[in-house]
């Protein structure tokens, strides 16, 4: 099915072309018509689009799940629509694999239960230089899914090229060693280990380089959430034989004190130098941003309290589950418990662990507006307890993560493209460094048959990013006659110059534009790439001088006139080049954020598993 009748006529003839003499392809809205539901298929191979429009989608009401996004619907269809031995490979965004709204969990639940085999993991940048976005393969069989109690998990690290937007040719290239390992988790039950978890001979003849992991159903749906992601489920497979007892925080705490508001009429109160916080000042883990200091006396005529430095702050209302381990003194409001911990728990320990304990609070959450559990409840919530010593080993191992993790997210929020410009360049207006500056244009909305074209039509908010734009309309060449639109050929740039003012896209394929735009038609003197990011860092400043009181934006003129750094073309191509390289380099810590994420989970999963064994 396809609901561009372009698209279908397009298919029709490449399947004639292939040897199919009877094809079937049918013009049809999937997602809102329900005349073709009762329709089945045995094998469904996809890559279906990850963009919603503006608003949603409203799909009809036979969908299992409900959500208007596109990627829940469409993979929520395939697994719907596969037969009783159907099997399917479906290409996701990440959205899918762990966004925690309620319609992605109850895909991936229905998934899990029902069909989910397989999931491989992709870098990101595998589909430049159209698309840099993260995705994974999900691998339904429905037969095989109702004999297994396991989920399969291959990561994919390499595929033969960089991850850069001209995917050069690389000798690394995981594909064959991961299609392998695929094929041989997937053909288990035909060695006799379907009732049983895969022996250690064969797990390491999957495992590989840790490429691949192979997790039990129950574990991945025990908190809810069924993320299927493999890296939340690493660990270890060397077991620890301590004995570590299960006990309640009100035996690890000397006092559980609850928060209170000083009165907001008596300005004195908070005249004061003692911090005190709501749950909206805790950032994270171990910071927070005080905006209020009330008084001592504020504190004695008030129920707020007192937490030294050293101990544990649980919001358990609003900001429910956020924790911090203080390291001032400080009051806090009602919003929050303060854990005053005795000599038997390690502070930063107890953070650590609680943190996947109060993901689950919501669950046991009260209070009709205000979410919220109760002192009881906190109090009964039981932890595993190692000797001190263990719980400093658990931390040290912990921070030695987080430091990793702390560099990589510095490097990805702090690095930006930027050409250094050498004051020996000349200095050319970008007029003269294009053949012509086109403007684009809507066709007559009330001309239907010029929106049933093939050619690309787009407005700002198609564009995603420098290298990405997703057409949503396509129109015929007599609408390019008919209206101030422009095609603009491949490999040139368009430039948002109202609506959306400032977004760049380099055009990989040939498109129409709208209004909102201006295409930049390029000499042989400039390099796109580097023009690219050369207009990047200009365009910041585009809305100093825009005009218009309500659509700000800049006249054709004012972009003809901004002057540009033109060094040689060999320059030009060198400093690309050098982006590039960077580019490749920053992207896989994206990669190295998640591994040390997935670490990081796995020392606490060790922690709670060996608590849970000897209970």
């Amino acid at each position: 099915y396809d609901i561009s009748p372009d698209m279908v006529r397009l298919s029709l003839v490449n399947l004639y072309l292939h040897g199919f003499v009877a094809p079937q392809v049918h013009e049809y809205d999937t997602l809102t018509s329900e005349d073709r539901w009762n329709e089945y298929a045995d094998v469904i191979l996809a890559n279906p689009p990850f963009m919603s429009p503006k608003g949603g989608i409203r799909p009809h009401n036979r969908f299992s799940v409900q959500s208007k996004r596109s990627e829940v619907l469409f993979v929520d269809y395939m697994a719907e629509h596969l037969t009783p031995n159907g099997r399917a490979g479906i290409i996701v965004p990440e959205g899918i694999i762990f966004q925690s709204q309620n319609a992605y969990k109850q895909l991936r639940k229905r998934l899990v239960e029902e069909s989910l085999v397989a999931v491989i993991s992709l870098p990101a940048g595998v589909f430049n230089p159209y698309s840099g976005v993260k995705t994974s393969i999900l691998i339904l069989d429905k037969a095989l899914a109702r004999r297994r109690d396991s989920v399969g998990f291959f990561k994919v690290e390499n595929d033969g090229f960089d991850l850069g937007a001209q995917r050069r040719a690389i000798g690394e290239n995981d594909l064959p060693e991961i299609e392998q390992a695929i094929r041989e988790y997937l053909n288990m039950d035909e060695q006799g280990m379907q009732d049983e978890e895969p022996s250690e001979a064969m797990l390491n003849k999957l495992t590989g380089q840790g490429s691949v992991q192979i997790v039990a159903k129950e574990r991945i749906a025990a908190n809810g959430e069924y993320i299927l992601s493999g890296e939340r489920y690493r660990e270890s497979r060397v077991s620890s034989k301590t004995k570590w007892p299960m006990v309640e925080l009100r035996h690890i705490c000397g006092s559980i004190l609850s928060g209170g508001t000083p009165s907001t009429k008596n300005e004195d109160y908070w005249k004061g130098d003692i911090p005190w916080i709501t749950s909206a000042d805790i950032l994270n883990l171990k910071i927070a941003k005080p905006r209020k200091y009330i008084t001592q006396d504020a504190i004695k005529k008030s129920a707020t309290n007192l937490i030294p430095k050293g101990n544990l702050i649980v919001a358990t209302r609003v900001g429910l589950g956020k924790l911090f381990r203080n390291d001032f003194d400080v009051c806090i409001s009602q919003d929050s418990q303060g854990l005053i911990l005795k000599d038997v728990v390690n502070a930063d320990y107890l953070v650590h662990v609680l943190k996947d304990k109060v993901e689950n609070f919501k669950n046991i959450s009260q209070g009709s507006t205000i979410q919220g559990v109760t002192k009881k409840q906190l109090a009964e919530i039981e932890i595993p307890l190692p000797p001190m010593e263990v719980q400093r080993e658990i931390v040290a191992e912990i921070d030695g993560y987080q430091k990793v993790i702390d560099g990589a997210q510095a490097v990805v929020e702090n690095y930006s493209p930027h050409i250094t410009i050498n004051p020996d360049w000349p200095m050319v207006e970008l007029e003269s460094i294009c053949n012509e500056i086109l403007s684009g244009g809507t066709p007559p909305t009330n001309h239907e048959e010029y929106w049933k074209g093939e050619i690309p039509w787009i407005t700002s908010a198609d564009i995603i990013n420098i290298k990405t734009a997703k057409p949503r309309k396509h129109i015929t060449e007599e609408a390019i006659k008919e209206s101030a639109t422009n095609i603009i050929k491949r490999g040139n740039i368009i430039v948002a110059t109202r609506v959306g003012l400032g977004k760049l896209f380099k055009n990989n394929f040939d498109v129409c534009i709208s209004q909102d735009s201006q295409g930049l038609i390029l000499k042989d003197a400039v390099n796109a790439d580097y023009l690219l990011y050369v207009l990047k860092d200009k365009v910041i400043n585009f809305k100093s001088i825009s005009q218009g009181s309500t659509i700000q934006g800049v006249t054709k003129k004012q972009l003809a006139e901004i002057q540009i750094p033109l060094p040689s073309l060999e320059v030009q191509q060198n400093l690309v080049q050098e982006i590039e390289a960077e580019q490749s380099l920053v992207s896989p810590n994206h990669e190295l954020i998640d591994r040390m994420e997935g670490k990081i989970r796995v020392a606490i999963g060790r922690v709670w598993n060996e608590g849970k064994n000897n209970q």
